[in-house]
């Protein structure tokens, strides 16, 4: 049974306004995973100046925004070896058709 021009046109839209917040949806959480780590050691920071009064400790905000940070490179590596990875398949798959 042969499908109509219609409705393979409208099924090739649904597909692609489907990719297109599949896509979407993974920005908003690459996003939030990249500056979740930032967000997390400035608010630290304020509350470490808010609630330690001690000289001594106002270095330990600091050692939370560098573990941030280091965090927060760790998963962008990972990230862009999971894309290498992606790259690397798709191109196998393309070489066996």
């Amino acid at each position: 049974m042969q499908k109509s021009p219609e409705l393979i046109i409208e099924e090739f839209e649904s597909r692609q306004e489907i990719e297109v917040a599949l896509r979407r949806r993974k920005l908003r959480h690459r996003i939030f995973e990249a500056t979740q780590p930032y967000v997390l050691g400035i608010a630290f920071v304020i509350l470490s100046f808010y609630l330690l009064p001690d000289r001594k400790l106002v270095l330990l905000p600091f050692a939370a925004l560098a573990v941030g940070y280091l965090e927060g490179e760790r998963r962008r590596r990972w990230a862009l070896e999971d894309r290498l990875e992606a790259l690397e398949k798709k191109a196998m798959t393309d070489a066996l058709k």
